[in-house]
């Protein structure tokens, strides 16, 4: 999925106090090491959130899939500040912390044997549900961008081969105001996936019951 941009956009930034700067950082990049042995051979640098699309393994030396879990995962949410996306998504809803693979409170890599992809959000209304605080970034002038219905897909991969394990669709039900997000024209906001229904459906993928 290729995301056209343009420069000349009059935008409008969602100012969080607690977050200074107007842009998002650019994508990172992730380097993955080689297995010692087997197949697919990884890429030597893998931009993050690439796998979501183009089928690249997260990292070749992750657990296999198999069996009864916990298997340990990870979230990639796919952004857009394009104008021509016109509902922007608030950010995906948060793992719960026993499945978050982390050492020292830090993401380990290669305990990850589940990515879930969440992609941007698909309009499922147009009355408002809330507002975001915004100021225009021109203008400086103060603006409101408003918070619609909106559901999510979510794709769940083998983390060591990008295999497709299987897909779920939420609804959004809550409103959340993301930090340093671009917003132009009449673009909104999609309300929030709660983090207890995502964990609920995600359940049986981390526990090897799908």
């Amino acid at each position: 999925m290729k995301i056209v941009t343009t420069a000349r956009v009059a935008a409008v930034v969602c100012v969080l106090f607690s977050l200074p700067g107007c842009m998002p950082p650019p994508p990172a990049t992730t380097a993955v090491a080689a297995p010692t042995s087997g197949k697919p051979r990884p890429t030597e640098t893998v931009p993050e959130r690439q796998w979501c699309y183009d089928g690249v393994p997260y990292n070749p030396r992750s657990p296999e899939y198999r069996g009864p879990g916990p298997h340990l995962a990870t979230v990639a949410a796919l952004h857009s500040g394009s104008w021509l996306v016109s509902t922007l998504s608030p950010g995906a809803p948060l793992l719960p912390r026993r499945w978050y693979p982390a050492m020292s409170d830090q993401l380990d890599r290669n305990r990850v044997t589940l990515v879930v992809c969440a992609y941007l959000p698909t309009p499922a209304g147009t009355q408002r549900t809330g507002t975001c605080d915004c100021a225009d970034q021109e203008t400086k002038r103060p603006r409101a961008v408003d918070i619609v219905p909106a559901s999510y897909s979510f794709t769940v991969l083998e983390a060591r081969t990008g295999r497709k394990i299987g897909q779920f669709t939420l609804p959004g039900s809550e409103n959340h105001c993301p930090r340093g997000l671009l917003v132009a024209g009449a673009q909104n906001i999609g309300q929030r996936v709660g983090e207890a229904a995502f964990a609920a459906e995600l359940d049986p993928f981390v526990h090897g019951k799908r």
